[in-house]
């Protein structure tokens, strides 16, 4: 398991490089109709694709995960609790793609996301990047912290098989939070201008879903190992 999350990490870090010069080409390549920037950057595009392949791959191992070692679980709960993670992540695979609208070739009026429309006088979308921010301070930073500093909230975290990122993911989830900050692209990044053309939104839930992949996986490697639950 320390092999994997060591190795995840060097992944990560060569994910987050080709993100930053994907930002950095947008200065120069975006909304210019050039097919292989928009192959890699545009809506549906190679980072999109990654995204919701991600969570989707997620969403498969924690469901085998829960069939294949269901005997393993103290409780109700730390075998509910994987599968409703799983669903989570499975929803926000669908949003990330139009739920297949765009691969099926069917275009109706309204997309079919969810996030996109309208409800109580708001954008929805405004809703979901509020509740993204939360998601990654409290699962991609505080939990792992938490867990890395207190025995026992590690314990009580794994005792429940909630798929929580180790502790070295978090440096990624607090760039993820930086990224909106005009001042780390000026004077970090050094970036022409703030915001950049390609969106901060789709380097960050690309980054975060492959942090939630690798958080499931290091799961799954606990199940197979037999250390959680005991």
């Amino acid at each position: 398991m320390k092999a994997f999350i060591r190795n995840w990490t060097i992944f990560l870090t060569v994910i987050l490089a080709l993100l930053l010069i994907t930002q950095r080409l947008s200065f120069y390549y975006a909304n210019q109709h050039i097919a292989w920037y928009d192959w890699i950057a545009e809506e549906n595009g190679i980072w999109e694709t990654v995204q919701a392949l991600s969570l989707i791959l997620a969403t498969g191992i924690l469901a085998y995960g829960c069939w294949h070692y269901h005997t393993r679980f103290r409780s109700l709960f730390s075998f509910i609790a994987p599968l409703i993670f799983g669903a989570l992540f499975f929803f926000a695979a669908g949003e990330e793609v139009n739920w297949g609208q765009f691969w099926v070739k069917f275009n109706p009026e309204t997309d079919f996301d969810i996030h996109n429309h309208d409800w109580a006088g708001g954008h929805l979308d405004d809703v979901a990047n509020s509740g993204l921010h939360w998601l990654i301070y409290i699962y991609g930073i505080i939990l792992p912290v938490l867990a890395a500093i207190i025995p026992q909230v590690k314990q009580t975290l794994y005792d429940l098989c909630i798929p929580i990122p180790p502790f070295a993911f978090a440096p990624f989830c607090l760039f993820i939070i930086f990224i909106d900050y005009g001042w780390f692209h000026n004077h970090v990044l050094q970036l022409p201008y703030f915001p950049p053309p390609w969106s901060n939104s789709e380097l960050r839930e690309t980054l975060f879903d492959l942090v939630i992949l690798g958080a499931v996986i290091t799961q799954y490697l606990r199940w197979r190992e037999g250390s959680v639950p005991a």
